[in-house]
């Protein structure tokens, strides 16, 4: 059993682990390194995060709704054949507006950085 257990360690963590770092070793070694443009990078503004926050709670309540209540009108959707696909579609395209919409009206949920931004 120990052994069976080290050899599936091996195979599903040290492998897959030592193969990322080689070859991002390798990438790092060989291709040639860009410098990172400054003037194209991004923060978070806090009506940003707002919406990051609500899309997490519309989330949230997709993957729990069925459980929680499977005989309400959300959890029999979703437990139907594509309802889920449905589901994250709709969350999808609706946060998609609200950043259009906060964005006309003045709250846009990214803006450049600063040269003095960290």
């Amino acid at each position: 059993m120990f052994t069976m257990t080290l050899i599936l360690l091996c195979l599903f963590v040290v492998f897959p682990v030592g193969l990322f770092f080689g070859i991002r070793w390798l990438a790092f070694r060989y291709l040639p390194q860009e410098k990172r443009v400054h003037h194209r990078m991004l923060a978070i503004t806090p009506s940003g995060f707002a919406l990051c926050g609500c899309l997490l709670v519309a989330l949230l309540l997709l993957f729990s709704a069925p459980q929680l209540q499977p005989n309400g009108p959300l959890g029999t959707f979703l437990r139907q054949p594509g309802g889920m696909v449905a589901g994250i579609l709709l969350i999808m395209v609706s946060c998609t507006i609200a950043e259009r919409i906060l964005r006309k009206l003045g709250h846009p949920t990214t803006r450049v950085r600063n040269d003095r931004d960290v």
